[in-house]
């Protein structure tokens, strides 16, 4: 349910950070419930966020940093930009702009050439 199709596999990990939050905009009540600090652990899209994650350092895209620690970060992004989108009507010129600037915002976090 959660790996895009196999044409989006040889993007550069900007573009497929940004399908992704795209997708999980489109079905939000995928990620999960609880409050616990661990929330996004055993889901689909956290499974599918590591495995984006993982073959961006492989690429030498992204810092070599813990994987879960990241797509914790990036999910909890897409779940705030949930909220905030909740509220109002979705107009998808914003929505892939608010998209695109949280999307920029973890990959100048994680760069692989930004400072620590």
């Amino acid at each position: 349910m959660w790996s895009l199709p196999l044409r989006y596999s040889g993007l550069p990990v900007r573009r497929r950070l940004i399908r992704m939050m795209l997708a999980l905009q489109k079905c939000g009540d995928a990620m999960g419930r609880d409050d616990s600090r661990n929330r996004y652990s055993f889901t689909p899209a956290a499974d599918y966020a590591r495995s984006v994650i993982d073959t961006a350092m492989l690429r030498g895209e992204l810092r070599c940093r813990p994987s879960g620690e990241m797509a914790r970060d990036y999910l909890a992004q897409a779940e705030a930009l949930m909220k905030v989108m909740n509220g109002t009507h979705q107009h998808k010129s914003l929505l892939r702009k608010e998209v695109r600037r949280r999307t920029a915002d973890f990959l100048r976090r994680y760069a692989a050439g930004a400072e620590a």
